[in-house]
This record gives C-alpha cells, structure tokens and sequence, in this order.
C-alpha cells in the first residue's frame, strides 16, 4: 500500500494499492478532497476510485455525524 499525505495539510491525499494475479496486476487508487472538520476530525467528503485509469466510482457525502445519540427504540429486540 502507498499512502501520499499533502505536506501543507497534512491530510491523505491518495492511498492506492496493486491486486490480481500474477500477470495481470492493476492498480486501485482512491484519492480524496473536500476535507471538512466534523467534530474536530477531517473528513474527505469526495473520493474517486480507480482502477489503473479508469474512474470505477465516485463519491460525495452530503452529510457526516459522530458520536450521534439513538433512539432507545433502536435498540429494543424485534417481535
């Protein structure tokens, strides 16, 4: 696995890694973007996965909670 951190920020700019089998290797590289503070943590609200250089997937958050308190009937057991 390669990891790539942005030297002004300090945050992961891309981790990528090589999988298949021996012969036809490819390479997955996720990148983010869009850093926001949740919570006094950064998440990566963007993210684009390749596979060699072909975009397989693209995602963006809207919105990101934590340490968000249930509902008590959330955890009550089903009839």
């Amino acid at each position: 696995m390669r990891v790539a951190i942005d030297a002004g920020t300090h945050l992961i700019s891309w981790v990528s890694y090589d999988t298949g089998n021996p012969g036809s290797r490819v390479t997955i590289r996720e990148s983010y973007a869009d850093y926001r503070d949740v919570k006094g943590v950064k998440i990566p609200f963007t993210a684009v996965v390749r596979r060699d250089d072909t975009v397989m997937l693209e995602r963006a958050l809207t919105d990101v909670q934590i340490n968000v308190t249930f509902p008590p009937r959330f955890f009550e057991k089903g009839q």
